[in-house]
């Protein structure tokens, strides 16, 4: 019997070892073995897949495969870009999931005890331990190189130059520091795929956020009346006849909407 499948794709030890794939809750990991397989499993670092090719690959319905997309963005093992009119392209990235040599490749070409000359007390003091050690020191270095970059991120900066209002911006900034919720850049960066599922600007998506006091914001969610009443209050419609009384103000977005309007 043969040891290994020829037509088969390769997955990263660490997903199950590091217990990963317990974080991929619903549809995170059909759709992350289904993007391995049309990218890896293709010798491709990318590819461009559509929500329904997801959506039939897995079973899982719309929503479901959206947020688990989400999931593994976060997760930092993909990358999604998305476009109008065009299936999404999706990068894997494995970040936290080591890809280089495993133990099994260390043990194939490392020296066998004859070669080494090493006697089995030798052999039993330190290979465990360094195996250990040197897994710990990658995983310390990924650390400190997220821990760096996330000390330099500048939030308010990054959604302006995405076309958001330094204003919005701000509220947005002051919404998540008051429920102690941290901003990262790939956080906004789902934000901003999910603006341009709803078709919506940056600009207006933070509009919505901080008056609903949401933490983040999908496409899928029940955002169109909220936004109906900022274009009420940002292009006001005259009333038609003179003696009829004026069409009634939002006043509880009008409230919470003042001031943030350039005009």
């Amino acid at each position: 019997m043969s040891n290994f499948i020829s037509n088969a794709f390769m997955m990263p030890n660490d997903l199950i070892d590091k217990g990963y794939m317990a974080k991929m809750k619903g549809a995170a990991l059909p759709c992350y073995l289904f993007i391995v397989r049309k990218t890896r499993g293709w010798s491709k670092s990318s590819d461009n897949i559509s929500t329904s090719q997801l959506v039939e690959a897995t079973g899982y319905k719309k929503d479901a495969v959206l947020t688990g997309v989400d999931l593994l963005i976060e997760m930092g093992i993909v990358k999604k870009v998305s476009f109008q009119n065009r299936p999404s392209k999706y990068t894997l990235t494995d970040n936290i999931i080591a890809v280089g040599n495993s133990d099994s490749d260390n043990s194939a070409s490392g020296k066998t005890d004859t070669a080494v000359g090493n006697s089995d007390s030798n052999l039993s003091e330190k290979p465990t331990h360094n195996n250990n050690i040197k897994t710990t020191n990658t995983k310390t270095s990924v650390s400190s190189a997220a821990k760096t970059e996330n000390e330099k991120f500048s939030a308010k900066k990054f959604l302006i130059e995405n076309g958001v209002s330094e204003k919005t911006a701000q509220e947005f900034i002051d919404l998540k520091n008051k429920k102690r919720k941290t901003i990262t850049d790939r956080s906004l960066k789902i934000i901003f795929n999910q603006a341009i599922e709803a078709r919506l600007s940056n600009e207006r998506v933070f509009q919505i956020i901080v008056l609903r006091g949401w933490e983040s914001f999908k496409a899928a969610w029940n955002w169109a009346e909220t936004n109906a009443e900022i274009e009420q209050l940002e292009n006001p419609q005259p009333t038609s006849t003179p003696g009829q009384q004026s069409a009634p103000i939002f006043k509880g977005v009008a409230k919470k909407f003042k001031g943030m309007s350039d005009d």
